[in-house]
């Protein structure tokens, strides 16, 4: 009789920030410490699990260079994520996607699985001031000083390089292990999909647009509610109010607009969840903020709420997008005739002025995992144009240049109103 199979993906996978050799030619590993961390931290692991498979740890990826596909597997689906703290760990766009990139896996899991929670367990290389720390780590509750005083004031580099310290750094490694463990068997995470994790996202990168002083950005449902649907309409993918659109369910019954929320605090930002119609207040106010609009067809087929969508349509919000989530497994959406014409016919202008690389895909986004793909990098695409966006200024009457005629590229759109 066979016995059964040991499940072999990784417990943990350990996330920090690479030290570059100061001199190319010097023999000596600047991040060997980490290494025997990494080490001493598997055996630990390996003392407690049946898997053959403690832990992973990269070694080989640098500045510019491709993630390895072990890499990217690994994040794929390790159990567990482990982020190695210190000040440069923050600074490091590499680890603001390892760490993005699991965050998603947990999110998109979530939105099947509402009661999934985060599996992410920290470590101090050196202590890291908490108001230094970007929100998603903020938000990680972790005490380290139950791995040890001595632990808790100088993080692992302060303890393991210094022999009196032995101790104490044997006993924050074993609580460490045992943590990882703990949490790998509470909470269940699922392998995650195929995703080129080098083209993803950073949760704390030191791009311009995270170092925006104005982190604000406003998600705008443009839905009918369960109460108001057009005839025939099914009413399982609404609620009582329009924020409860649900157009995956019941693959994923998390309101999109919810999920949509959590990946942009992900991404850094500060969500605000609108309506179509206090979103065109906000403009007659003055108000301005990057944004995205997730927009339902279906509310299309209504006069009014096709007219708002043609008052939008004449704004000059370059830093607004839309995205058009319409499930697969949703044969209404699917297969009602001139349902996307008579969207696209109130909106020209915002069709128009969407990134060309996603301007296909953000009409046609057919389960949660693409949602999440298309909304990162085109709620950057925004809040870039946001920052990049400049009040009109009146031309001078005495050089007005004859217009010439061009094709619009790419280019164009971070630096256009």
């Amino acid at each position: 009789m066979r016995g059964k199979r040991v499940d072999d993906r990784p417990y943990f996978f350990l996330s920090y920030a690479r030290i570059p050799r100061l001199d190319r030619n010097s023999a000596t590993d600047p991040n060997l410490w980490v290494h025997k961390l990494y080490e001493d931290l598997s055996n630990e692991v390996l003392q407690l699990i049946r898997s053959p498979v403690a832990g992973f740890m990269d070694r080989e990826i640098r500045v510019g260079q491709k993630w390895s596909s072990e890499l990217t597997a690994a994040l794929r689906n390790c159990r567990v994520f482990v982020p190695l703290y210190s000040p440069r760990y923050f600074a490091s766009d590499n680890c603001g996607k390892e760490w993005y990139a699991f965050s998603r896996r947990v999110l998109d899991q979530r939105a099947r699985k509402p009661d999934t929670e985060m599996a992410i367990v920290p470590a101090l290389w050196v202590p890291v001031d908490e108001e230094n720390l970007p929100s998603v780590a903020r938000e990680i509750q972790f005490n380290h000083h139950e791995l040890g005083d001595m632990y808790g004031r100088g993080g692992f580099s302060g303890i393991m390089k210094i022999s009196r310290f032995q101790d104490d750094y044997t006993l924050a490694v074993q609580g460490l292990a045992r943590r990882i463990v703990e949490v790998a068997s509470n909470v269940n995470i699922d392998p995650g999909g195929h995703t080129d994790f080098a083209t993803s996202e950073s949760a704390f990168g030191d791009s311009d647009v995270h170092e925006m002083a104005e982190k604000r950005i406003q998600l705008t449902v443009v839905s009918p509610d369960a109460a108001h649907l057009p005839g025939g309409r099914s009413e399982q993918y609404y609620g009582r109010a329009p924020r409860d659109w649900r157009p995956y369910h019941p693959a994923a019954s998390m309101p999109i607009v919810d999920y949509a929320a959590e990946l942009a605090h992900y991404l850094g930002c500060n969500p605000r969840i609108t309506t179509l119609e206090d979103h065109l207040k906000d403009v007659a106010k003055g108000a301005k903020a990057p944004g995205l609009f997730l927009i339902d067809a279906w509310a299309a087929t209504f006069p009014e709420c096709c007219a708002d969508l043609r008052r939008l349509d004449e704004l000059n919000q370059y830093w607004t997008g839309l995205l058009h989530p319409r499930n697969r497994e949703d044969e209404q959406t699917m297969t009602t005739e001139g349902l996307r014409a008579e969207l696209e016919s109130c909106l020209n202008r915002k069709l128009a002025d969407l990134p060309r690389q996603y301007r296909e895909q953000a009409l046609n986004i057919e389960t949660i995992e693409d949602f999440g793909d298309v909304m990162a990098p085109m709620l950057m695409r925004m809040r870039r144009r946001f920052l990049n966006r400049s009040d009109p200024v009146p031309p001078d009457a005495t050089r007005i240049e004859r217009p010439r005629l061009r094709a619009r590229d790419d280019d164009d759109d971070e630096g256009a109103q």
